[in-house]
Parts: C-alpha cells; sequence; structure tokens
C-alpha cells in the first residue's frame, strides 16, 4: 500500500491495486467514485489487500517485522524468502512432503547454512521424514548418547540401555522412536517406549 499524499480535508489518501484508500480518524475507508469514504475497512478485508504482518521471533522478542503478501510470492518458502535467507535464493524445488526450503532450517538462528547446522542432528532413518528440521539432535556424553528434542534432553542410550523421560509430543515421540530404533532397541509403541525405558537422568 503506498500513501499518495492528502485530500481537501487533509485526510492521508493511500493506493492498492488500483484502489484508493483514506484514512478517517486512524482507521482506513474504501472511497466512493468521487472519491469520499465509504465505509471502514475490516481487517481481515486489509490482509487480503496489502498481506499479512510477520516477524521473527527471537530471544529478545519480534524483530524485523514486515507486512508480505505470501501468494505473490514466487518461491517454496515465502517467508524465508522474504526475510532474506536463502543462501543466494536459488528458488530451487523441495521435495515432495517437505514444507522448508533446502537451503535452511528456520530457528533463532534461521539464516545459518545448512552446513553449519547439520552437525550431530538425528536423521530419519525409519521414519517418513526426510529430516527433523534440526529439531533432534545427538549429543555424545562420556560413553552414552543423549537425544536433544527441542532443545531438550528427551531420551539416553548407556551400554545399549535406553533411559526415555518422557513423550512430551507427537513429534518428540517420532525422534525418540528413530533414535531407539538406529541403535537397535525395541520399539512397539509409545506405551511399550515407557514402560520398557521410562525413567529420569
Amino acid at each position: 500500500m503506498k500513501k499518495i499524499g492528502k485530500d481537501f480535508w487533509g485526510r492521508e489518501t493511500y493506493k492498492h491495486k488500483g484502489n484508493i484508500f483514506k484514512d478517517v480518524e486512524g482507521t482506513l475507508h474504501s472511497v466512493t467514485a468521487e472519491g469520499e469514504p465509504l465505509s471502514p475497512i475490516r481487517k481481515t478485508q486489509l490482509k487480503n489487500k496489502i498481506g499479512t504482518k510477520f516477524g521473527i521471533l527471537t530471544p529478545q522478542g519480534i524483530q524485523k517485522q514486515m507486512i508480505i503478501d505470501i501468494n505473490k510470492i514466487k518461491s517454496p518458502d515465502p517467508l524465508a524468502y522474504s526475510y532474506g535467507l536463502f543462501q543466494a535464493k536459488s528458488g530451487q524445488p523441495m521435495a515432495k512432503g517437505d514444507d522448508l526450503a533446502p537451503e535452511y532450517i528456520r530457528g533463532f538462528q534461521a539464516g545459518q547454512p545448512r552446513k553449519d547446522r547439520l552437525k550431530n542432528l538425528l536423521k530419519p532413518r525409519f521414519d517418513v521424514a526426510k529430516r527433523f528440521y534440526g529439531k533432534a539432535k545427538v549429543k555424545a556424553e562420556g560413553e552414552g548418547l543423549t537425544l536433544q528434542s527441542y532443545n531438550t534432553d528427551v531420551a539416553k542410550i548407556v551400554g545399549g540401555k535406553a533411559i526415555v523421560k518422557g513423550l512430551y509430543s507427537q513429534t518428540t515421540t517420532r525422534h525418540i522412536k528413530d533414535f531407539l530404533k538406529q541403535h537397535g532397541i525395541k520399539v512397539e509403541s509409545s506405551k511399550q517406549i515407557m514402560k520398557d525405558y521410562g525413567g529420569s537422568f
């Protein structure tokens, strides 16, 4: 939406997609053919006309807010593209079933090249997903391995024995199941996992 000036009465006037809008006491209004304010634009209408407001969530709060019309951006990941998070904005097609562009994984460190973020990531071998998008990591600690899901330690394998703190969510359960299976540990169901391996560490 572009500001084009003020009318005779000093009202701010805007133009978007060939339509004229006027600011009446802080609220945008559509106008008549003569240019007089007609009716206020509802928020839902405004979103459809000028896009939706997005921002990047960081530990310091929401930053880099902008209005994006994602329907107009020719990219498989329009938000990452709009924020310049592609390595080269290559437009490389995503694999079927993926919901993020291949160059980057979103998160607090969105924008950091994948090659710097793939270290210690749990890669699916039994799950239907092709990757866990950086949400599951494996740490080597002493003689054991610890699985982190969403930055929380959820499972551990020491001496071939598993300990699972909890399943937490469906996605974390998928992380745990794949982690256990990759190390030859029996996995039948969520109930069986907690019965056989439930504990604390």
